[in-house]
């Protein structure tokens, strides 16, 4: 590994930041010395908070953005970010660079450049181990101080593919695990998206299951057995990412995060949405992912079924069926099941979304109100939903069809629930 970093980006920094000393560090560092692109840059400058905001105003300056300060002393930090471009810069009050570095999580971030040579400080062995492809945390207590690192290290694995974990660090991480019980529900949040949008996402989950994190991270288990867990959630949530190898790559643009949310409701049994209301994700992706997490099953089964079932159950899912039907399609592609009634299904979608999610009532509520002598309320509701569903089934087509089918329905009333999902 070089003990060089030269980086075309930072070049182009350097007559902002001059005459220094201006150190970066941290993923920026990790992911040039991989050949990886990068757009969140950490600075470290001497001096304290105050002391910087010249440097950081003339950052901003040449972005065309204003400079903020995130956090509070000592954590506090000059905030520069563009559309294109995010930069950290961090006081460094006390001097040293050393004790800064091995205050991280692992060996890879500790790294350190001076600029604008680039030459690369590595106080913690973190060019060796990227060398050998192994995440490997600096220290216990730097992982007991702040807990949510574990998620972190399970976040990396998912983003660097090819890397193992140290098996020393694996133990640690298991040993404080309860740990993450205490962690703020919107950090852990804001880590497992990351970790759900990375190149590989099966293999963090799959860590988060082995070390014993899931029981602190989520306040609900699910009860599948690690081989199910292996043969099939694993290799789906690898296809939530994968446009080139899900069955409908269409279906994954439209879905986005609702999707990646709605595997992991489902890997861990966060199925109400008390579960999941205080993580930080946004409101109709967590919505349209407890839908997709609950609908899985009866999706499966709905794709086997006819035209008519599956108009039905895009009905029923509204406006989270590109959620369910992503998640569930890369499902059943795991399971072996065949590809074309899925996308055959999802032309049945693009086709009709907006006829089966909003069909033109045939018969106005206060008529079917009228006709059967019922007032407002969970009836009219429940009444209104089965002229609905017989509309989108292709029973019904006009209002005459419609009031013959509210008198069948005065013979044989409908249960007080409604019929599940199909």
């Amino acid at each position: 590994m070089r003990a060089r970093m030269r980086d075309p980006l930072l070049t182009r920094l350097w007559p902002i930041l001059e005459p220094g000393p201006v150190w970066v560090t941290g993923g920026y560092v990790r992911d040039r010395l991989l050949g990886r692109t990068s757009n969140d840059i950490d600075l470290i400058a001497p001096g304290d908070l105050m002391e910087l905001q010249p440097l950081a105003e003339r950052l901003a300056a040449s972005l065309g953005v204003r400079a903020h300060v995130l956090g509070r002393p000592p954590k506090a930090v000059w905030n520069i970010a563009s559309s294109g471009l995010k930069i950290d810069l961090w006081p460094l009050a006390d001097g040293s660079l050393t004790a800064d570095a091995l205050r991280r999580d692992l060996t890879i971030n500790a790294l350190i450049a001076r600029l604008p040579g680039g030459e690369l400080i590595d106080p913690a062995g973190g060019l060796r181990d990227l060398e050998q492809r192994r995440l490997r945390a600096i220290s216990p207590e730097n992982l007991r101080r702040d807990p949510v690192r574990l998620l972190r290290i399970a976040r990396f694995a998912s983003e660097l593919p090819g890397f193992t974990l140290d098996p020393q660090t694996h133990g640690w991480i298991t040993a404080l695990a309860p740990g993450l019980g205490k962690s703020p529900h919107e950090r852990l949040g804001a880590e497992l998206l990351l970790l759900l949008r990375a190149t590989a996402p099966q293999v963090g989950l799959s860590l988060i299951d082995q070390t014993g994190m899931a029981p602190f991270v989520f306040p609900v288990r699910a009860g599948s057995a690690p081989t199910r867990l292996a043969r099939y959630l694993l290799p789906a949530a690898r296809l939530l990412n994968a446009p080139r190898k899900h069955p409908v790559p269409g279906a994954l643009r439209e879905a986005g995060d609702a999707a990646r949310l709605g595997l992991l409701f489902f890997f861990f049994g966060m199925t109400r949405p008390s579960c999941c209301r205080d993580y930080g994700w946004p409101k109709e992706a967590r919505r349209h992912g407890l839908v997709a997490a609950l609908s899985l099953a009866a999706a499966l089964h709905a794709s086997t079924q006819s035209a008519a079932a599956r108009r039905l159950f895009i009905s029923r899912c509204g406006e989270s069926f590109p959620a369910v039907f992503a998640v569930a399609s890369a499902l059943a592609r795991t399971c072996g099941l065949p590809v074309r009634p899925w996308r055959r299904w999802w032309r049945q979608w693009q086709r009709n979304a907006v006829a089966l999610l909003h069909p033109r009532p045939l018969l106005a509520a206060k008529e079917v109100a009228t006709l059967l002598d019922i007032p407002p309320g969970p009836q009219l509701g429940r009444t209104l939903q089965a002229l609905k569903d017989a509309q989108i089934l292709g029973r019904i087509r006009s209002p005459a069809a419609a009031r013959a089918f509210l008198t069948r329905l005065q013979s044989d009333p409908l249960p007080k629930r409604g019929s599940s999902t199909p």
